[in-house]
């Protein structure tokens, strides 16, 4: 009862004791009979503050009220419970962790969820990449760098996870500013740290026999994707090269080789058939691929004969059509000036009838109005105005006439007609009027004569006349005008068709026919030049079918004669050309023709390939094998095969762990929100409880799945079996462990972030915006890792990096002849990196060559050269040794 008593009371300030209200009593008496630890007294006291525990301030609110005069309650203090040592009982319970607010439980809840989605996805395309038939090791580096991001996304959560708490998430702004910094420390640092750990403990130091069987393990990783050898016991099927168990076994199968020496060892006697069967299977699963694309060649060479041969024969065409052109425009200028004839003869006829009509209507009254114009003259002698009046009404018949029959109207006295006057007519006109005047006017005409006047003696006289003919010629001077006009510029009177087609006008008329049809005549032709026709005829056409066949060629790239039959045009040099930019140099002999079926195809093509090739790669891979070591061209190279080998079950196994860890972990945090919208307190838990929970979680990861599905890649009976008995045997059980829960696990997964790829297509946009990425990377790497090696090693080194991403995947290289010169005349020469001897201008594949060359009283020269593609030549000048001349 004392110690019941003793719990009731406190401390006041002044070190008296007073008495607790009844409920806060009991509850503090609850909590010490509980062995609550400081963890737990801290959170009462700091929700008690913050008016939190509810029900701790209700029994104090519902406690009596003190007197007045009272003395003020201390702050309940809880001690530890500590042992008769005085330390704290080892059977206390873990202090319950510190309550986080709701936003930060939603906010890692969100940020776990994001990340699930781009680790699952990175998982697959790990395995689509690494487990794929054509690997890349440009595609490794990508999905690697996606990798590292992910990774450092996920890190940089966990951390913030488990170090934000506590007084840190009060004020959520301090919190999001921690969460920012702990993102900017974890995430390089896992970034870049994943790197340097594979590069610093497994890469670097890697021997030059580890970074060569690395590169020969991805050769046999492509041959085994297909089918070009089989492993015993392993049933890997490559006709499902796309599920996810073969996959899978692809992606782990270069591990579980190279960790594997004495298998290495035992099939290097077997290294050359491996390579050949490898080159062969290639080949015939080619066929069809290479196959199909000679008849795509042989449409396209098809199609560009088609063309050809309507261009050649139009070209043809031109050149038969002159004869026939020319013919043609001569009956054409004929034909045409004989229509201008005829129609200047129906003109003539036309204007001769008008002619005959308008004289016949026209010569009475032209003498009619004479004759009333003299009495005109006779009645009106004094009085001009009269006579003007009488006469302009004596014409107006003469006019009207002229406007009916559509004539110009010229002035009366055009038609009177001229005529001599005879000396007995003049002799007795003067006479006459002598005696009418009375011999006035003998002396009126002599002063006339004296004047230089004619004297009354006149040589002719004008008349009118009533004559038609007279009338038909005057008509006709009328009109002619009128009629040139009419029948285009021919004058009047144009007898025959020979004077008619020698006159200028049909001359220009026969050229502007002519240049209508783009036959342009010399200014100076003739309409009976016909030998000039034909000519000019014969030199447009053969220029017009040159420039179009020069067109129709150019057009197309070719420069070839109008006059191939199939065959011949197959056999042109351009042609040839063409064939082999569509096929390709490693499937094309020469000449190539685009009527072969598959089986000459194959014997021509496919078969010469198949023994070329498998030389060429076996020289690289003699050749490659010395390159390997630190300082050689192919040592970085090395590296990356060896990184192409271990970094996927690496990468696989843990991505494989997070994104399961991270799917448990979502329930976990949904849980932990569900109770901050309850309030409810979680309960305390031991360590046993920790213990349990984790070994569930671990147990849940690696063991579920083994009852979800089977693999035949798993068990006794499965080949793979003794392969991963030799990782062990080398590694650890946990590494051969893992890999067999990697084979089992990772089928299952795929499907998923596979899925979810297809529908938010994240890795392409990845892949697409990753430059950023890239150049940080780089610029940190060159940071890292100097690199001493000048341009032209670098590009000996691409070179040689290029020949073997062409020897891993088709097994095809390209050739180089190499010459070596030497300053001594009987020198010796020898390739150490290859069997085979030297020959000037022998054929092997472009790469990097070790070249020793001595001579008896010469210094040893041995470096390395680089040998391009096509012919080379390279200098080696000998310096004497010390005592010979």
């Amino acid at each position: 009862m004392s110690g019941s008593r003793d719990n009731k009371d406190s401390i006041d300030k002044e070190g008296k004791k007073v008495s607790l209200p009844g409920e806060l009593s009991d509850e503090l008496n609850e909590l010490l009979s509980n062995d609550i630890t400081d963890g737990v007294s801290r959170r009462l006291r700091e929700e008690k503050e913050n008016d939190t525990t509810t029900h701790t301030q209700a029994g104090l609110d519902s406690a009596p009220a003190a007197p007045h005069n009272a003395p003020e309650l201390a702050k309940p203090q809880i001690n530890k419970k500590l042992s008769n040592s005085g330390k704290p009982s080892q059977s206390s319970t873990l202090a319950v962790e510190d309550k986080k607010p709701i936003w930060f439980s939603v906010l890692i809840f969100i940020l776990l969820l994001l990340y699930l989605f781009p680790e699952a996805i990175f998982n697959a395309q790990l395995v689509s990449i690494a487990g794929g038939k054509d690997i890349n090791a440009e595609q490794l580096r990508i999905i690697e760098l996606f990798g590292r991001t992910v990774s450092g996304i996920g890190v940089s959560i966990l951390v913030a996870d488990m170090l934000i708490k506590g007084k840190l998430l009060k004020r959520p702004l301090i919190a999001l500013a921690y969460l920012a910094g702990i993102f900017l420390v974890a995430w390089p640092l896992t970034f870049f740290g994943q790197k340097w750990a594979i590069d610093t403990l497994i890469v670097n130091p890697s021997s030059i026999q580890q970074r060569h069987q690395a590169f020969f393990t991805n050769i046999l990783k492509s041959g085994l994707s297909i089918n070009a050898i089989q492993l015993e016991g392993v049933d890997y099927d490559p006709e499902k090269a796309n599920h996810p168990a073969e996959m899978t076994f692809l992606a782990l199968m270069g591990s579980l080789i190279y960790a594997d020496e004495e298998f290495l060892d035992g099939i290097e006697s077997q290294k050359n058939q491996i390579v050949r069967n490898y080159v062969l299977r290639s080949a015939q699963l080619s066929f069809p691929q290479y196959y199909q694309r000679y008849k795509n060649m042989r449409e396209t060479i098809r199609s560009s004969w088609v063309k050809y041969d309507r261009a050649a024969t139009r070209y043809h065409d031109k050149i038969n059509s002159i004869d026939e052109t020319y013919d043609k425009h001569l009956v054409n200028i004929q034909d045409a000036i004989r229509e201008q004839w005829a129609s200047y003869l129906n003109k003539n006829r036309v204007y001769r009838s008008l002619i005959k009509q308008s004289a016949k209507s026209i010569a009475p009254i032209v003498v009619d109005t004479f004759r009333a114009k003299n009495k005109c003259f006779k009645k009106h002698r004094s009085n001009l105005e009269n006579r003007d009046q009488c006469i302009a009404t004596a014409e107006k018949p003469y006019h009207l006439a002229l406007n009916q029959n559509k004539l110009p109207t010229p002035p009366l006295d055009y038609w009177l007609i001229t005529q001599k006057v005879s000396t007995s007519d003049n002799v007795i006109n003067m006479t006459t009027t002598a005696l009418f005047t009375g011999g006035l006017s003998l002396a009126i005409l002599g002063a006339d004569k004296v004047t230089g006047g004619d004297g009354g003696w006149k040589e002719t006289e004008q008349i009118a006349t009533d004559n038609l003919n007279f009338y038909q010629e005057k008509i006709t001077d009328l009109i002619k005008p009128l009629f040139i006009k009419e029948v285009g510029g021919y004058p009047w009177g144009i007898e025959s068709l020979n004077q008619f087609r020698s006159h200028p006008l049909a001359t220009e008329y026969a050229k502007s026919i002519t240049e209508r049809e783009g036959f342009k005549l010399p200014d100076s032709w003739q309409i009976s030049q016909f030998g000039v026709l034909r000519e000019v005829i014969t030199t447009t056409l053969r220029n017009a079918a040159e420039t179009e066949w020069m067109e129709a060629v150019e057009k197309h790239n070719l420069n070839i004669s109008p006059n191939l039959n199939w065959h011949s045009f197959q056999l042109q040099p351009a042609i040839q050309d063409r064939i082999l930019q569509e096929m390709g140099r490693q499937h094309y002999v020469n000449p190539m023709l685009a009527d072969w079926n598959d089986q000459i195809f194959f014997e021509k093509v496919i078969e010469p390939n198949i023994e070329r090739e498998t030389k060429r790669a076996l020289n690289l891979i003699q050749a490659a094998e010395a390159q390997f070591a630190d300082g050689a061209p192919l040592a970085e190279d090395g590296k990356k095969a060896l990184r192409a080998v271990i970094i996927p079950p690496i990468s696989m196994t843990l991505s494989l762990f997070l994104v399961l860890m991270s799917v448990l972990k979502l329930p976990a945090k949904a849980l932990e929100i569900y109770r901050h919208i309850k309030h409810d307190q979680p309960k305390p838990r031991s360590i046993l409880d920790h213990v349990l929970n984790i070994s569930i979680v671990v147990f849940i990861v690696t063991a579920f799945p083994f009852f979800f599905s089977e693999n035949k890649f798993i068990g006794k009976k499965s080949g793979v079996s003794y392969f991963l008995e030799r990782v062990e045997e080398h590694t650890h059980p946990i590494v051969s462990n893992s890999l067999v829960w990697v084979m089992q696990t990772q089928p299952i997964v795929f499907p998923v972030g596979h899925s979810l790829d297809e529908k938010i297509k994240l890795w392409r946009f990845f892949d697409k915006n990753r430059e950023p990425l890239d150049k940080l990377d780089s610029w940190v790497n060159d940071a890292v890792y100097t690199n001493d090696m000048t341009a032209d090693e670098r590009a000996a080194q691409q070179m040689i990096k290029n020949q073997v991403t062409a020897a891993i995947k088709t097994g095809k290289v390209e050739l180089a002849y190499l010459t070596i010169e030497t300053s001594v005349q009987d020198a010796t020469i020898h390739i150490m990196n290859i069997k085979e001897k030297y020959q000037s201008g022998m054929e092997l594949p472009a790469g990097n060559y070790d070249i020793k060359v001595n001579a008896p009283g010469y210094k040893e020269e041995r470096r390395w050269i680089s040998v391009p593609p096509g012919a080379s030549s390279h200098k080696f000048n000998l310096q004497t040794e010390q005592g010979h001349l």
